[in-house]
């Protein structure tokens, strides 16, 4: 694995390299300012203007310092964070290669925001869907889909686990591929409510694609729609079948659960 300090870190830390190396040099225009300025009476007429174009040089040079540590720039990175076997926390710009799975995937976003309290931060806990009813219930109910299929698929998907990821890059909740995320305006796929409100977007679609075929709708969710209109139904797929089989199957627990059948 590639640890590696994201690039805002890094420009920050040039910036205040460089902002220390100019100390010296404002320090030395201040004292010899000082100096000039008690020197004797017999300093020139030429020696009094020097000195007063020295003085708000002193100024200019301070705010200069102090404002190349308020520049930030924008960047867009993927933010890996790793638990180690000892317990540290280890970020890194990509993922961790197969024979370096003793660390653990702690969490992960699309964006740098908050990186540093992570650091100190436990990890999410996963403890079921409690934490996230209130925003399956909301999205289900502005997009008009089943709160109980949502519900259903994300237990599937990622165990309710905010900062899951798959091998092919689907992240959060309902896993959301970027591109999938981009068209539903998600901006952070590891952001329970963002990704819970793309993903019930994108159900939706589904639904009013296969006009309501349950079936066809978890295959797309699950294989790209474009499979299930290549193979003119449920692609051939063991996974896909296997995902289709699932998610009816906790469907109707959890409908049994609440409302005592189906």
């Amino acid at each position: 694995m590639n640890p590696v300090p994201v690039a805002g870190f890094r420009y920050n830390v040039v910036m205040l390299a460089l902002m220390v190396s100019l100390v010296p040099a404002i320090s030395l225009v201040g004292t010899q300012v000082k100096t000039w300025c008690f020197r004797s009476p017999e300093t020139s007429t030429d020696d009094h203007e020097f000195i007063q174009a020295l003085k708000p040089m002193k100024l200019r040079l301070m705010f200069f310092a102090l404002s190349l540590t308020s520049i930030s720039l924008p960047v867009a990175a993927e933010v890996y964070i790793y638990r180690g076997p000892n317990g540290e926390k280890l970020f890194s710009d990509r993922p961790v290669h197969r024979d370096e799975n003793h660390y653990r995937l702690v969490r992960r976003q699309d964006t740098l925001s908050d990186a540093a309290a992570a650091l100190t931060r436990a990890p999410v806990s996963t403890g079921g869907s409690a934490p996230f009813r209130r925003y399956i219930r909301e999205a289900s109910q502005k997009h008009k889909v089943d709160p109980i299929l949502v519900e259903a698929i994300i237990h599937v998907e990622s165990g309710f686990d905010p900062q899951a990821v798959s091998r092919k890059g689907a992240g959060g909740l309902m896993q959301l591929m970027k591109d999938t995320a981009s068209r539903y305006q998600v901006r952070d796929r590891f952001d329970p409510r963002q990704n819970i409100n793309g993903g019930v977007q994108h159900l939706k679609y589904l639904l009013d694609r296969f006009n309501g075929d349950l079936r066809l709708v978890l295959a797309a969710y699950n294989a790209g729609a474009g499979n299930v209109d290549k193979y003119q139904g449920v692609p051939p797929f063991p996974e896909t079948e296997r995902y289709i089989t699932k998610v009816m199957g906790q469907q109707f627990q959890l409908r049994k659960a609440i409302y005592g059948g189906e």
